[in-house]
């Protein structure tokens, strides 16, 4: 009898590759081993940024590969997010090497011809067994690295870039990014359309986003002065879920409005290049009054840092505050910390809040006892959907 074929299980996933412009000049033109020395330093540095939910798969020469699991991503902006924060820690730390060294070798030198460059795709995989361990194989895993070599620097001008399928930004809350008609072209952070010709599989349409953009808004991203202030009050609430997947229930207004259920409604308003990052603003009505978030700092899957106002004549409204949703790990996994700070606030309001803190506090603990259950609930439905469709 012929033994029938083995069982081959399908899933979608996001896939990120980060390749190091310039690397093969580098090293052959340049004295090998100070030169290798060098690659390997940057190349781990990208390593340990392209941090969850992504995954390391491989390095692959001059790239680094790394994947998420459909379950594993609530919103693919994120990952863009995370695209940004490595090619700024690059950047920084190949300028900083520069400055440090007093080095003369023509691999010193040659330092500033380095530079980084992404591309990411979604699309469908199988885990495929080989002699030197488990691999990715599938369509998406072959137009992401296909998408390597493309036409974005001779199309657009942009040298160190992240160019992201539609596909990949498909699962974004923030439409503007998914939509050609909606997304103005911007030379501030923001992206530009671009198309490539993908052998077999066609054209792929996404976009590309100017890294060279961010890398001073990381530099000069610290943690605001406020948070030096006592804090008024603090929740811990430990999840059932990663912290990449909680995220979007801090910042998507459909997910807020499930677990704060005093909300009535809410809507965001993206920052100026169109993202959701710092300056993005978020509104939301409390019936007799209504509130306004704006993000002054975050680090994806880290942490988010709101200062809030309020408008309207209730006296149950809340002070002026800074709040920090912060992720942190846990003995048995993630845990929420939501720490508030009461700022630019006059006498009165925080007599007020002394006097309201009790209720305030219940509150929030029912607040947050309904975030854990909606977000474990809602995981392991996510992991349920990818089990049927494998």
């Amino acid at each position: 009898m012929q033994a029938s074929a083995p069982i081959v299980t399908t899933s979608n996933g996001y896939f990120v590759i980060a390749d190091v412009s310039g690397y093969t000049q580098f090293l052959a033109r340049n004295d090998f081993e100070h030169a290798q020395g060098i690659l390997q330093e940057v190349t781990d540095l990208v390593i340990s940024k392209l941090t969850a939910p992504l995954q390391f798969v491989e390095l692959e020469g001059d790239a680094v590969f790394v994947f998420a699991p459909d379950a594993a991503v609530a919103d693919a902006e994120r990952l863009l997010d995370i695209m940004e924060a490595c090619y700024a820690a690059f950047r920084m730390r190949v300028d900083q090497m520069k400055l440090n060294t007093t080095c003369t070798c023509s691999a010193c030198r040659a330092l500033p011809s380095l530079d980084l460059k992404f591309v990411g795709h979604r699309g469908q995989y199988v885990r495929q067994r080989t002699p030197t361990g488990t691999q990715l194989v599938g369509p998406g895993v072959t137009i992401a690295h296909l998408l390597l070599k493309n036409r974005v620097i001779a199309s657009t001008g942009v040298q160190a870039y992240a160019f992201v399928s539609d596909d990949f930004l498909a699962s974004s809350s923030n439409n503007r990014l998914a939509s050609a008609e909606d997304l103005s072209l911007r030379s501030d952070g923001g992206a530009v359309r671009h198309v490539e010709d993908v052998n077999q599989f066609g054209q792929i349409e996404g976009w590309v986003f100017d890294l060279a953009q961010c890398v001073d808004r990381h530099r000069q991203r610290l943690r605001n002065e406020v948070a030096e202030q006592p804090i008024d009050m603090e929740f811990i609430t430990p999840l059932e879920v990663p912290a990449s997947f909680a995220w979007g229930y801090v910042t998507q207004p459909s997910e807020r409005l499930r677990w704060q259920v005093d909300v009535r409604s809410a809507y965001n308003i993206p920052s100026e290049n169109g993202r959701t990052e710092v300056g993005w603003v978020g509104h939301c009505d409390h019936g007799s009054y209504t509130m306004q978030h704006r993000i002054v700092d975050w680090k994806p899957f880290h942490y988010v840092t709101m200062q809030t106002t309020t408008k309207g004549l209730s006296p149950t409204k809340p002070p002026p505050s800074q709040v920090d949703f912060i992720f942190e790990e846990g003995p048995t996994g993630v845990v929420l910390r939501f720490i508030v700070r009461l700022y630019n606030c006059n006498a009165l309001q925080r007599w007020m809040f002394r006097l309201a803190y009790k209720w305030v506090y219940r509150e929030w603990e029912d607040h947050f006892r309904r975030f854990r259950e909606i977000t474990a609930a809602d995981y392991r439905r996510a992991l349920e959907e990818q089990e049927d469709t494998a």
